[in-house]
């Protein structure tokens, strides 16, 4: 029961992680969302990235957790 990713790349990029920073799935069921249109496309909201990239030694996750904390006060 390892962390990693699978990607995908067809029409565009898609990272799939069964896995990650310690959490699962239902470790963020509460901040999943569903796009609905012809086909439901379930995804994380901004709290649940902000979750999964916080302990990230990633440069571009930093980045991308300040810009998801900004995003989320703008819509208060």
């Amino acid at each position: 029961d390892e962390e990693g990713a699978i990607s995908i790349c067809e029409e565009f990029p898609v990272d799939v992680f069964t896995r990650m920073g310690g959490l699962r799935y239902a470790d963020l069921l509460r901040h999943r969302m569903v796009e609905r249109g012809p086909v439901p496309i379930p995804y994380v909201d901004a709290t649940g990235l902000i979750r999964l990239k916080s302990g990230s030694p990633r440069p571009q996750d930093k980045i991308d957790v300040e810009a998801l904390r900004l995003l989320i006060d703008e819509q208060r």
